[in-house]
């Protein structure tokens, strides 16, 4: 099987059968001459190949706009949640991904789906309803991976990110409450074909 940087399968940088292809691939429209074409398989290769990013490693975390994922650690690892930063008043990711461990659900999504689940093998004696729970919880068992995307356009970026969603199948998707919680990962892309 072979495993990218990550410790996820090749397979998972194949779409899944009935893939939506205009959300695998799509190209920039607006302004081609000052940005390259905007690729999500090539946005994938990069987050699945990007250093794992824990709380002490937040300063060399991008300020740029880019994608994101969380994994809980293990073997494999699970991928909880795929995730978008603007540029954030010249903050972009870090800051994000700082909000994230900071674990205010007035702020976070994050957050609020961990809060929010009481069903999945990593909320079993715990009570995400508390803070300081899913703080330890994001800062002990789970690292992220992140990438600067460079675009003028916030609707490509949203585009990268469910093309990645789609692929990696992340457990907390959307809004809390949109969708039955949690999801388990696929296994389709946690072991090789």
């Amino acid at each position: 099987m072979a495993l990218q940087p990550s410790g996820l399968p090749a397979a998972a940088l194949r779409p899944p059968a009935g893939a939506n292809r205009s959300a695998v691939n799509f190209y920039r429209t607006a302004d081609k001459q000052s940005m390259p074409m905007l690729d999500a398989d090539d946005v994938l290769r990069r987050l699945l190949s990007a250093e794992k990013i824990g709380r002490a490693s937040l300063a060399s975390v991008p300020t740029e706009q880019g994608v994101y994922a969380l994994w809980l650690a293990g073997e494999p690892p699970a991928c909880l949640k795929v995730g978008i930063a603007g540029p954030r008043q010249g903050k972009g990711l870090r800051a994000r991904l700082r909000n994230h461990y900071g674990s205010h659900s007035s702020n976070s999504v994050l957050a609020r789906h961990l809060a929010a689940d009481c069903a999945s093998r990593w909320s079993h004696a715990r009570n995400f309803t508390d803070r300081a729970q899913r703080q330890a919880f994001i800062a002990g068992e789970c690292y992220f991976q992140a990438v600067a995307v460079a675009t003028q356009d916030r609707r490509e970026l949203e585009q990268v990110e469910a093309a990645i969603i789609e692929r990696l199948q992340p457990t907390y998707v959307g809004r809390v409450g949109a969708q039955p919680m949690p999801r388990a990962p696929s296994p389709s892309l946690l072991q090789s074909r």
